[in-house]
């Protein structure tokens, strides 16, 4: 990946909490965190030097949120509401008149009836016919999934062996014990090592699509064996990865944009100048 490359939007932060690196997070739940204050380390989600950890009253996102978290606590309950005011009485019922709802059913009756007419007429004078659901339900396409239909043996193994390093690099939600460096940093090398030799076997409009697709696979209810056979050979390495095996809890915790290729590249970068090189 082009280092110049700006890095991934902010609001979202990795911590450094006893003794590990959690997240990354973003701002509704960093608010209700008790662990989270001024002096604890972050870093924004895609950072690259070791320098982007601080204290995270010294980034201003993060101070806004932890004085407005201060604010809010010290804030005095609310007073009595007041009381409701008595409703009118209820009005006098409406004098006899005529049957409006008959007239009503009726109406909607005929032009139901003149509607299948006029689809019966277009029919059989070989007009296209009306679809209910408009242009916009013949433009949906499925959702892709991984592995692409039709790809090439040997694009799809590459594939298979860059999920097994791609895994670690989303992290689980609990975060990277100390026990689990070496695994990681070890994944991380592959990944980093892994994306530069898919890209050149098989160009970056290729690195793209399965980018989207294993995107697209991972926050499926239903996803395809061939990737829980991958997570499941990921998980050997000895990392935690509970939280992937869960598309509902995943969804809540990791941005549609943490799923990408080139945002766990930027993961693996910075293991590789933070944590790993130590």
């Amino acid at each position: 990946m082009d280092e110049s490359q700006a890095p991934p939007p902010p609001g979202r932060y990795w911590l450094y909490l006893d003794k590990r690196m959690v997240g990354p997070y973003g701002a509704r739940l960093l608010r209700r965190m008790k662990e989270f204050g001024p002096r604890v380390l972050a870093a924004p989600a895609g950072a690259r030097t070791d320098e982007a950890w601080k204290p995270a009253e010294e980034y201003p996102e993060l101070k806004a949120l932890l004085e407005q978290r201060a604010a809010a606590a010290a804030a005095p309950p609310p007073g009595p509401q007041p009381q409701k005011r008595k409703g009118r009485p209820p009005l006098a019922p409406l004098p006899e008149g005529p049957n409006y709802f008959a007239g009503l059913l009726g109406l909607s009756l005929a032009v139901g009836a003149a509607v299948l007419g006029f689809q019966a007429w277009r029919a059989k004078s070989g007009a296209l016919p009306v679809s209910s659901g408009g242009l916009a339900a013949q433009a949906e396409a499925p959702v892709p999934v991984w592995p692409e239909p039709g790809a090439l043996a040997e694009r799809v193994q590459a594939e298979g062996q860059l999920l097994e390093s791609y895994f670690p690099m989303l992290l689980s939600r609990e975060g990277v014990r100390p026990e689990q460096f070496a695994a990681v940093c070890d994944a991380a090398k592959d990944f980093a090592s892994g994306c530069e030799r898919y890209r050149a076997a098989f160009g970056e409009a290729a690195l793209a699509s399965f980018s989207q697709r294993i995107g697209a696979a991972m926050r499926a209810d239903s996803r395809p064996s061939a990737l829980l056979e991958r997570l499941r050979l990921s998980k050997s390495r000895g990392i935690d990865l509970s939280s992937l095996e869960h598309p509902a809890q995943l969804r809540g915790n990791v941005a549609a944009v943490d799923y990408g290729m080139e945002h766990a590249l930027a993961n693996a970068r910075l293991l590789l100048r933070g944590v790993c090189k130590e």
